[in-house]
């Protein structure tokens, strides 16, 4: 399904040469993901040994990639222009895979920020791995690790990881405990504000360039239903880079997600703060309305601040980025 629309016009399986076959409708430009569930049968399981597709009326094949987690196939095909493309995904029947049950061992969690944990186990599973924690949705995970950005702080959490059998049964769980800390103090106000500064470099990806003293749409600057006079209105991907002054001792700021999007939760941004080419401060926001201060010292000697917002890892969308009460502290 593409937004309501039903993008697979056909689909085909023969029995005897174990060949997934059908069309699909797509965007150019666009990956498009097949997601195949092929499980295990009277003892034996069904291994993707190879896929390929084709534009209407093209003998040459597309690029794709072809990935298998236990009976969850993937099929993600790049077509450069839009309209139907055929496909198919050859099969062969392979023995069960031998070498123990699955299951979790050495299960850590690490409080990474006062809204993160970082969760890093030992185990083996067969098609990856389920995560779940009270009050949060289950996930789903093909390595052994997992990191959790929708905390709260100074909260405890308790998450329980299993082992995924071929067959999609879950092993006995394990468990760990982990508190998040509480967050840092609200920051002072700069002496010195950035956007009363002229950057090194100013450049965003949507929206034309960085703002000054508004948000990237032109608006207020407004964070969780608060105005603020002075800093920088970006959009993911950003970058806002500035020269460092010897009597520049700290960088402070709050950050947020602007309020123009709060009614859209697809944005998400991570801040990041880099001293010359060292990284020294990290704040990952996922919800509207999440205000999060930096107060960052700032070593001698060194001669540039990059200031950078990227997109958390799921696309740009609706990532209206504001660094409010931002700048340089000179005692």
């Amino acid at each position: 399904m593409t937004q309501g629309v039903l993008d697979v016009a056909s689909v085909a399986w023969d029995a005897e040469k174990h060949v997934l076959t059908g069309r699909s409708v797509v965007v150019g430009g666009d990956p498009y993901e097949l997601r195949i569930t092929a499980p295990p049968v009277g003892g034996k399981t069904w291994s993707a040994r190879s896929a390929e597709a084709f534009g209407a009326g093209a003998t040459q094949a597309l690029p794709l990639k072809l990935r298998q987690a236990g009976p969850l196939v993937r099929v993600t095909i790049d077509s450069p222009t839009g309209g139907e493309v055929r496909w198919q995904v050859r099969f062969a029947r392979t023995a069960a895979p031998r070498g123990g049950e699955p299951g979790v061992t050495t299960l850590q969690a690490k409080a990474l920020s006062p809204t993160v944990v970082e969760l890093r186990w030992s185990g083996r599973g067969a098609c990856g791995y389920r995560v779940s924690r009270a009050g949060g949705p289950p996930a789903a995970t093909t390595r052994p690790a997992y990191v959790d950005e929708d905390l709260r702080p100074d909260t405890a959490y308790v998450y329980r990881v299993s082992a995924l059998a071929w067959s999609g049964k879950p092993s006995p769980p394990a468990e760990v405990r982990v508190k998040t800390p509480a967050p840092p103090p609200r920051p002072p106000g700069p002496d010195v504000h950035l956007s009363d500064l002229t950057p090194l470099k100013a450049a965003c990806e949507w929206g034309g360039a960085p703002k000054k003293d508004r948000s990237i749409s032109g608006r207020p600057l407004r964070i969780g239903g608060r105005t603020y006079a002075k800093g920088m209105g970006v959009h993911a991907n950003a970058v806002l880079a500035y020269a460092l002054k010897p009597h520049f001792k700290r960088f402070v700021a709050l950050v947020g997600l602007d309020d123009a999007k709060s009614d859209d939760p697809r944005g998400s941004v991570a801040f990041e703060v880099y001293v010359d080419r060292r990284r020294l401060a990290q704040w990952t926001v996922t919800k509207a309305g999440v205000v999060r201060p930096f107060n960052v010292a700032i070593p001698p000697g060194n001669k540039r601040i990059r200031l950078v917002v990227t997109d958390a890892g799921d696309g740009i969308a609706c990532d209206h980025a504001d660094w409010v009460d931002a700048g340089f502290v000179q005692k």
